[in-house]
């Protein structure tokens, strides 16, 4: 009885947490960014979102989001399954993968500011990024090129749970395979491209999917080093989302939340099928 009795009271604090903390919200910005209040009284109208798409800034910010997740997931991906490739026969011990994914737990605060120093400085990076821009003042770096440090960030923090996802599907994959397949005569090359990546492909999927929902995360270091304003080329949707919210602009920053999450659901949905679609061709095979 007494179990019971603390199940149904643990079943409303969650359920009355996920009413306080997401339905009302979720209403509130719907109510928001669907209607508008006149003397008239509520009206359900798209103006809304024909003003956030008729802003230059969120235009900008649209383009600059999508170049960097577009960026970021050929980047990281390619990084990453490269790695996992060597990592999975010259690894002894396995254990030691799980290190490559601390980056993600180091705070935010305690790390970007190194990363905005070392662009500051004269060294080997900001050497290269020198020798390929022709820029001599390295403190003007992290100003003109806050793309590249940021990708930096980005592949510091992340590329190692990459590497971890990759290398555990690689792992999975029976020896027997590999086995049969040379007795077929397969190179290295055609086991890799036949067997190897289509028997992945879950795992790339997976890969994928929290390399988009990581990009949009990012904002937290672009926020750290340049304030609300960074440079134009790094100007996000979450930049504008909280600008239009800190003018109190609230049924613009509903709209353009909206547009956010549809445009995350629907890379995600899209990755999704087409995943789908290529396993249902490698059963067939």
């Amino acid at each position: 009885m007494k179990d019971r009795k603390f199940l149904w009271a643990s079943c409303i604090v969650c359920l009355s947490g996920l009413v306080v903390f997401f339905v009302v919200p979720f209403a509130i910005s719907f109510f928001a960014a669907f209607f508008e209040i006149s003397a008239d009284g509520a009206k359900f109208t798209f103006g809304n979102f024909a003003k956030v798409f008729g802003s230059g800034s969120f235009l900008l910010a649209l383009k600059n989001t999508l170049a960097f997740t577009g960026v970021i997931v050929l980047f990281i991906n390619a990084m990453a399954y490269s790695a996992a490739l060597l990592l999975k026969n010259t690894l002894k011990n396995q254990r030691l993968v799980y290190l490559l994914t601390l980056p993600m737990f180091v705070p935010v605060v305690s790390i970007t500011p190194v990363f905005a120093d070392i662009f500051a400085h004269e060294n080997l990076l900001t050497k290269i990024i020198s020798l390929v821009t022709g820029e001599t003042n390295y403190g003007m770096l992290k100003l003109d090129y806050g793309y590249v440090l940021i990708i930096v960030i980005f592949l510091w923090k992340y590329t190692g749970l990459h590497i971890f996802i990759y290398l555990s599907g690689m792992m999975k994959i029976p020896k027997y395979i590999y086995d049969a397949a040379r007795m077929d005569g397969a190179g290295a090359f055609a086991v890799q491209r036949k067997i190897v990546f289509p028997l992945m492909l879950p795992y790339v999927c997976v890969s994928i999917v929290l390399v988009i929902v990581n990009s949009f995360k990012i904002f937290k270091e672009i926020y750290v080093i340049y304030g609300n304003y960074p440079p134009s080329n790094i100007y996000f949707l979450q930049h504008y989302i909280q600008n239009q919210f800190l003018k109190l602009n609230y049924e613009l920053t509903a709209a353009a939340s909206y547009i956010f999450l549809l445009m995350l659901y629907g890379l995600v949905a899209a990755l999704v099928v087409y995943i789908n679609r290529h396993l249902g061709e490698f059963a067939d095979e």
